[in-house]
């Protein structure tokens, strides 16, 4: 267990103290561990310093690097250990040393000199010597044309000009910043440089609309307020006529905040807007922006108050019948099947052509399912069949018309139907669904053949998923094992052995033949800064890295980015090379494939917590891979914290009985608190439904409320049917990819020995 004292305050004198007391035992390991060095960067020594150097253990860190400078002259471990005592020297502002040591670097490590040379270069600024910093970035340039630091660099120049008060070249190079890198991250630091070079040079109205454009394109940006605070200081100049704003300027600001999910600020400017644009024509615009601002804010009555408001005042608007859908939709959510309705016909009365009059007859198809009404909701999902858009809520009839045969025991014309939605719908969503389906209604009907063949396709085509884990059970039953199915390899191998990531030192096959040579480039620069810790440059670093379609390419790519413990994109290259695959092919991927899609991160912390709480590992990783895909920063729209996604409630309960003393939210993003408190969240749940793990995670992600619901109306069902009940797509969607990961999990580690009531005989 976490001790008290360290998850409660968290002291830095603490961290301190106990960082030198361990570097007194570290130092006799110094040598013995850098001679038998993993290619995982995590059992680095330089990766110790930087942990110090990021706690403000300086002093541990220096005595560290000092050690490895010593005992590995003219290596390149010298040389990082040069670099990282330069990162020191210049956070302690001993600027002087800091240059010396970057300089060294620069001069005698190409791996890291142009970061070596941008950071010579922010000294410099720091030090208020413009020009000396304009002219290494220069040089920088010249002499790297390859490096990802060209945006920074180019930005930074011009903000030296600017600071060099030459406002005529400040603005030629802030222009060229803002053409070259309009998405970069200090884009808005980049008009906000236009606009202060424009009133250096006198240019007030240009400098106004420049301040105007950040205010009215960027309302989330901690800058936007300075925008602001000069737009109100230039208008103070009377004797300068300024534009008004435009009103699509107004309209996008609006965007912005709604994309931004500040749903209260942007309803409080529409609001506004609504009363200042009462007799014109764009407020049309305004209320149906009100109106989605409400929504997502779910505000449900202010929301059809205003659609209402909408409609009488614009019953032509081209967006009229998206409003009448948003009001069948939220009537249908709230439980008024008979005004969803009504609003579905009036879509499909006026509108029979658009999206959304397949939209309306969806949610008519659904009313009538859910009030079995089984003979109208399957006629209703036919005529959706004909439409072409929206195509998922087709694919989606096509299976759910099966599915009402199914629990009607109808089981001939529910395989025919589950058949006919794979023959309508290749490469349909549904296709691993369909052929479980058409499998269970063949088991139902006793009919084995059809059973086992729909099994067999579906473990050999879609192996790994919620369906394909339930396939392989199945087929249990009847005596087949999946000895030839997924991941035991069968075929060929798509993907080689893993190689060892390559150092500087040792170059593996990957870098001679797979990537050209900008490729080349920043695969060593970011194993450099894999090796010293710099994990967020790192990541950035292989971002530049071009990405062919060859598999063992991006495989190599995928590896870097978990090095870097970039989990998020190291799962989207994965899943390039997954989009690449025909059906049946995933069983020819390597377990390393499989390994990097379904890490053991955090693994430690994650085996205590799992032990304290007698609660599978392997569920947990399950459950934090979805939650966050092990991104420990991460906030939902929800609301929910850090990698098991904790709402701060729970978070706080559960804080408090392990560890009493006083909870701060932020103690969410901290992966020990995290995953304790998630653990033992799960726990709960698990003991609560009796170790139904099926109940237990649909707790997880909707709560106890509509999960009690749904077990006092199906519990008498098979998992696998209790799932297909879940009234929630979102948490119904949740619960078959937490399984899925967690078959996942125990096929490529092994399974761990917890049985859970909730995964024998129908499925989950």
């Amino acid at each position: 267990m976490i001790c008290k004292d360290r998850a409660e305050v968290r002291s830095k004198k603490q961290e301190a103290r106990s960082k030198r007391n361990l570097f007194s035992c570290l130092l006799p390991l110094v040598s013995c561990l850098l001679f038998f060095r993993s290619a995982n960067a995590e059992d680095s020594l330089l990766r110790e310093s930087v942990r110090f150097i990021k706690d403000g253990d300086y002093q541990g860190a220096i005595q560290i690097l000092d050690s490895i400078k010593e005992r590995y002259a003219g290596t390149g471990w010298e040389e990082r250990s040069i670099y990282l005592s330069a990162h020191i020297y210049m956070k302690t502002g001993l600027f002087e040393d800091a240059l010396k040591s970057f300089k060294k670097v620069a001069d005698g490590y190409p791996p890291l000199s142009d970061y070596a040379e941008y950071n010579m270069a922010r000294i410099y600024t720091e030090k208020g010597e413009y020009q000396m910093a304009f002219d290494i970035l220069n040089s920088l340039l010249e002499k790297h044309p390859l490096t990802r630091l060209k945006a920074r660099a180019k930005f930074d120049m011009a903000r030296n000009i600017l600071m060099l008060k030459d406002f005529a070249n400040a603005l030629k190079e802030i222009k060229n910043f803002i053409a070259e890198f309009p998405s970069d991250e200090r884009i808005t630091e980049g008009y906000l440089c236009l606009a202060q070079s424009l009133e250096g040079l006198g240019e007030k109205i240009e400098a106004y609309n420049t301040y105007k454009f950040l205010y009215y394109n960027y309302p989330l940006d901690p800058i936007n307020e300075i925008a602001l605070n000069k737009i109100l200081e230039i208008k103070r100049d009377e004797s300068i006529k300024f534009p008004p704003a435009d009103k699509r300027e107004e309209i996008k600001r609006i965007e912005e905040l709604i994309k931004g999910k500040n749903y209260n600020m942007a309803i409080s400017e529409l609001v506004e807007m609504s009363k200042k644009y009462k007799y014109d024509p764009f407020r049309e615009m305004v209320l149906f922006n009100l109106a989605i601002a409400y929504k997502y804010s779910r505000s449900d009555s202010k929301c059809i108050q205003t659609l209402h408001d909408f409609f009488r005042n614009f019953p032509e608007s081209p967006r009229a019948a998206e409003g009448l859908y948003m009001m069948s939709k939220l009537y249908w959510n709230t439980g008024d099947t008979k005004k969803a309705i009504y609003y579905s016909n009036a879509i499909m009365s006026k509108f029979p052509k658009s999206v959304w009059a397949g939209k309306a007859l969806y949610i008519k198809a659904r009313i009538a399912e859910d009030e079995v009404k089984s003979d109208e909701a399957i006629e209703l999902y036919s005529r959706l069949l004909k439409f072409r858009e929206p195509k998922e809520l087709a694919e989606e009839a096509a299976w759910r018309i099966g599915w009402i045969y199914y629990q009607k025991d109808d089981y001939h014309n529910a395989i025919e139907n589950f058949r006919k939605g794979i023959e309508l719908f290749q490469n349909s969503q549904y296709a691993d669904s369909l052929l479980y389906w058409i499998g269970r209604a063949g088991e139902k009907s006793e009919n084995a053949e059809i059973a086992i063949q729909s099994y067999q396709r579906l473990v050999t085509e879609y192996p790994y998923t919620y369906y394909g884990h339930r396939g392989y059970e199945r087929l249990a039953e009847y005596g087949i094992r999946n000895t030839e199915y997924g991941m035991q390899n069968a075929g060929p191998e798509i993907l080689e052995p893993e190689h060892e990531t390559p150092t500087p030192e040792s170059k593996t096959p990957d870098m001679e033949y797979r990537f050209d040579e900008t490729g080349k480039y920043h695969i060593e620069r970011a194993q450099e800064l894999i090796e010293m810790g710099f994990l967020e440059d790192a990541r950035e670093e292989i971002k530049f890295i071009p990405l062919s379609d060859e598999v063992a390419s991006l495989l190599f790519v995928s590896r870097l980015y978990s090095k870097a413990e970039a989990y998020t994109d190291s799962l989207a290259t994965q899943n390039r090379i997954l989009d690449k695959l025909k059906n049946g092919e995933q069983g020819r991927l390597t377990n390393e494939f499989w390994s990097l899609s379904y890490p053991l991160s955090y693994w430690e912390i994650v085996l205590r917590s799992s032990s304290e709480n007698d609660i599978d590992p392997l569920l947990i990783l399950s459950v934090i891979r979805q939650e966050s895909v092990f991104n420990k920063s991460v906030i939902s729209k929800a609301n929910a914290y850090g990698l098991m996604q904790l709402v701060p409630q729970t978070g706080e309960r559960i804080y408090r009985i392990i560890w009493g003393g006083e909870f701060k939210t932020d103690l969410l993003f901290e992966p020990e608190i995290n995953i304790e408190i998630g653990a033992r969240h799960l726990s709960e749940l698990h003991q609560v439904y009796n170790g139904n793990l099926v109940y237990a995670i649909a707790t997880y992600n909707a709560g106890p409320i509509p999960v009690r619901k749904w077990v006092e109306n199906f519990s008498s069902l098979p998992n696998d049917e209790f799932i297909e009940k879940i009234t929630y797509p979102e948490t119904r969607g949740y619960v078959k990819k937490v399984l899925r990961n967690y078959e996942n999990y125990k096929r490529i580690y092994g399974k761990s020995g917890k049985e859970d009531k909730g995964c024998n005989g129908g499925g989950c």
